[in-house]
């Protein structure tokens, strides 16, 4: 038939104007993008300080095993913090309890920068025990509000499968920040595997674990300032 190529051309505009309105709702829905923006920090944060855990306990304290101790107390206090945070949330609000994760995790930063390496291996895993609270509190926060971020602008198309492949995206995309950083910045200091470390490489692993993730909290917690999104509290 004459038509079939104009018909075909028509529903493959159709389909191709379908794609990039549904992309261009994502990226006008001011919820989602505030939300989205305060979690890839809170991702690059947790990773920037997780990554720095066999560095600061290998080069600065010589107690490598120690990091699995370490990382176990974290995970532990993250899980033990997870229904914690989900009660403050039904209470005060999701973004409160948000906050308070952001918070815990740029203020523990802080006190490992100026006090970690000096307050021996027991201080310090308390230290990442606190920081295991901020990690639970800003886990599952997030994604309890995603749904609302994605039902914020209604005139918009929801395509549920996009907000969620642009989300998962931006959680690699924060994994992939802190390792690239961390790396360049060891590397401009001078770090050199399994050797005995300069001052300024230990002064840089301090830096990352501390300043560097607290700054990304910080950032956090100000933008969620501009979340739209009002919390009904039970």
């Amino acid at each position: 038939s004459v038509t079939e190529p104009a018909i075909r051309q028509k529903r493959e505009k159709a389909q191709t104007d379908s794609f990039f309105s549904v992309y261009r709702s994502v990226f006008k829905n001011r919820a989602y993008l505030i939300l989205l923006a305060v979690f890839v920090l809170h991702i690059t944060a947790i990773n920037f300080l997780q990554g720095m855990v066999v560095y600061y306990l290998k080069y600065i304290y010589q107690a490598e095993a120690f990091s699995t101790v370490v990382m176990g107390l974290l995970l532990i206090t993250a899980l033990i913090s997870i229904p914690i945070a989900a009660k403050c949330s039904n209470v005060w609000g999701k973004d409160f309890s948000y906050r308070v994760g952001l918070g815990i995790l740029c203020v523990t930063a802080m006190v490992i920068f100026f006090a970690g390496h000096l307050v021996g291996l027991t201080v310090l895993a308390v230290l990442f025990v606190c920081a295991g609270v901020g990690v639970g509190f800003a886990f599952a926060t997030p994604w309890a509000m995603l749904p609302d971020a994605v039902a914020w602008q209604r005139d918009t198309v929801h395509n549920e499968g996009c907000y969620y492949g642009v989300w998962t995206f931006a959680s690699k995309l924060g994994q992939a920040i802190s390792t690239g950083m961390s790396g360049i910045i060891l590397s401009a200091a001078g770090y050199h595997a399994d050797t005995l470390q300069s001052s300024e490489t230990i002064y840089a692993i301090r830096l990352i674990a501390g300043p560097i993730s607290a700054f990304a909290c910080l950032s956090g917690l100000v933008i969620i300032r501009f979340y739209p999104i009002v919390r009904e509290k039970s």
